[in-house]
């Protein structure tokens, strides 16, 4: 059975955009709740079919905002004040997803200081290709297509391939 590297930043913003607004008394839920829809779904469809789990989670501040103060700050600018609080929201599911819910669940999350999540999903993708061990990568992000491999496979839910 094959690892399936996950980028939970990747799951949660499709959650955002289908389900984001979702509530139970008045607490945000839909982010949550997607990212387990899809979770279930990405992991039961034919190309992945596995339950062998990794998360990965982005640090707060990475060297790349630290070397390149100007790192994705156009994606930040060009945010409405309504794009701006459902970010906000959904970094607070996430942020329980990450240190809490996954955990509980036997999920592991994996983070590390100054890195991005596709840096930690390119090192396991490397790990995992010297073991010989099959994988296959959850994500958007078309830089990861540098980690295909003849163990390594890259699965875009969004765009079912």
């Amino acid at each position: 059975m094959k690892w399936v590297l996950i980028d939970l930043s990747y799951l949660a913003h499709r959650a955002r955009y289908a389900v984001g607004d979702l509530e139970f008394d008045d607490i945000p839920t839909g982010v949550m709740y997607g990212f387990f829809e899809q979770l279930l779904a990405t992991c039961k469809n034919p190309p992945v079919c596995s339950n062998k789990i990794l998360i990965f989670t982005d640090s707060k501040k990475s060297y790349r905002q630290r070397a390149f103060p100007d790192y994705k700050k156009k994606r930040k600018d060009n945010r409405t004040p309504e794009e701006q609080e459902q970010i906000r929201v959904m970094y607070q599911q996430v942020n329980k997803l990450r240190d809490k819910i996954l955990p509980k669940l036997g999920i592991p999350v994996y983070k590390q200081v100054g890195l991005e999540s596709d840096d930690l999903i390119a090192y396991a993708a490397q790990e995992l290709t010297m073991k010989k061990e099959e994988a296959i990568i959850i994500t958007a992000d078309g830089d990861l297509y540098q980690c295909i491999t003849p163990w390594v496979k890259w699965y875009d839910p969004g765009r079912n391939c």
